[in-house]
Order: structure tokens, then sequence, then C-alpha cells
């Protein structure tokens, strides 16, 4: 469900994410594409050459408060340009990250298309009880995650944002496959 993910562009991505989500402030949620600059954009691709992996797709940042439970309330991640689900996503932590966690459910279980929070993905209607598969803190390095399995994340007791970037890679590739090319194995 997840694999470590260094990132040698982290500390640049991660200062002008930060600084571009300080504007929001008010709702529980927030899920903003972030506006990068050109320089750092080709700073990632640069990287992401490195290992065999395609260009950076989009950035896009979510801010929670006030989420500090695993529910059965939970998503699989959908593009309409592919009209499908969003199969990886690299998650780097932005700010209170530390004691949250991202976690995956599992069960049977239809998915129906929506908008929400002005994205489309996928609702998971359950047809039986769920159980909790695997969880993660993601707080001191940025992190592979599947994300076409259904899958939500908490935020800090104290009531603070939890805020993340999401990078998802052109082409859609498969998590195994992300992780092949960049460790030369599959988790």
């Amino acid at each position: 469900m997840y694999h470590r993910f260094p990132l040698k562009c982290f500390n640049e991505i991660k200062s002008y994410a930060l600084s571009y989500m300080n504007q929001f402030n008010d709702k529980l949620i927030y899920v903003a594409p972030i506006p990068m600059p050109v320089e750092l954009v080709d700073i990632f691709n640069k990287e992401m050459a490195e290992y065999d992996l395609p260009n950076a797709w989009n950035f896009l940042a979510f801010k929670r408060r006030n989420y500090f439970t695993e529910t059965n309330d939970v998503h699989v991640d959908y593009t309409s340009q592919y009209d499908q689900p969003i199969h990886s996503s690299i998650v780097l932590p932005l700010e209170n990250t530390k004691d949250t966690y991202m976690y995956w459910i599992n069960g049977e279980y239809t998915l129906s298309k929506i908008i929400k929070n002005n994205r489309a993905l996928y609702v998971v209607k359950w047809e039986n009880s769920p159980t909790l598969v695997d969880r993660v803190e993601i707080s001191n390095e940025p992190v592979i995650v599947k994300v076409d399995v259904p899958h939500s994340a908490t935020s800090r007791k104290d009531g603070s944002y939890r805020t993340i970037l999401s990078i998802r890679l052109q082409g859609n590739p498969e998590f195994d496959e992300v992780i092949r090319k960049r460790f030369g194995t599959t988790k």
C-alpha cells in the first residue's frame, strides 16, 4: 500500500507548496491544485527521469483538520483524463503530519463516481463490514502510496491542519511499476 520514496527535491517543493497553502485556513478540508513554478516542475521531472519514471501530471495539496479517527468513509482516487482510478501518488508531508495516518480499508464494495471538493473520485459503498488493512504515518519523507483502493487520512487531535502534497505521474503508472523503476524491486 505504501513505500518510502526519497526525493532530492523534497525541501524545495515542500517550501513552495506550504507557502501556497498558507492562504487556506477557514474550512475543514481543502483540495487545491498547486500552480507549481516551472523551475520546480523541471527539477522534479529531471529527478523522475533518473528513475525512468514519467513527468509530473499534477500537484494537488490536501489540507484537513478535525478528522480524528479512521472511519469507513473512504474513497478511491479517480481521473477523468483516463476515465479510471488513479493508481499511485507520491505524498509529501508539508505540515502537522506527525501522529496522523493515511489508512486503507478493504471488504466487498461498489464504487460510485462523484465530484467532491471540486475533484472527481469514487465513493465506496460497503457490501459488508470492512476491515482496516494498513496505515502509515507520512511525516518525515515522501512516500509512494496506492490510491486505487479505498483509503483516507486522519488529522492531528489538537485540531491543527494536516497538509500534504500529492504528486501524480503522467500515464497513471501502477504502484508496483513505480517502485520497480525507482528501486529495482516491488514491495
